[in-house]
């Protein structure tokens, strides 16, 4: 009798090679300076010469204003360097028209949904309440 015998292949087991064009330095870097944006913000209420700040701790540390000076000097021109980086090729790709389209929908519908709300919320509800009148349109008081 002849017997056969069989490999069984997990191919579970074997990596699959993905090819991706994604720069992940940059997907890494973004992350971080998410973190840094975080960490920024808390350290807001704690740091002792970073300006106005909504809530003020009494005890203020000294020890958090390099970080503080450092991190505002380039964190926010770092997120709008990389993302112009990436809005030449999305240009190239979509075009002209159709990346402003895409933009109006996705950045200008949501900020006139959202100018609506908060209007109507400070002029109905938090005025009112406030001072039982309905309060003015304008300056609106959001924060920043």
């Amino acid at each position: 009798m002849i017997s056969k015998s069989y490999t069984k292949i997990n191919t579970w087991a074997t990596p699959a090679v993905v090819t991706s064009t994604r720069l992940v330095f940059l997907d890494n870097l973004k992350v971080l300076m998410m973190i840094m944006v975080i960490v920024h913000h808390v350290g807001q209420a704690y740091g002792a010469a970073v300006g106005w700040w909504p809530i003020q701790e009494a005890n203020r540390t000294r020890i958090l204003n390099p970080f503080l000076m450092v991190n505002r000097s380039f964190g926010m021109s770092l997120f709008f360097m990389i993302a112009g980086y990436f809005t030449a090729s999305t240009c190239d790709r979509k075009g002209p028209r159709n990346l402003v389209r895409s933009r109006l929908q996705r950045l200008g519908l949501p900020l006139v949904v959202y100018t609506i709300f908060m209007i109507l919320l400070q002029v109905l509800i938090f005025d009112y309440l406030k001072t039982g009148e309905l309060g003015p349109v304008w300056p609106i008081d959001v924060g920043h």
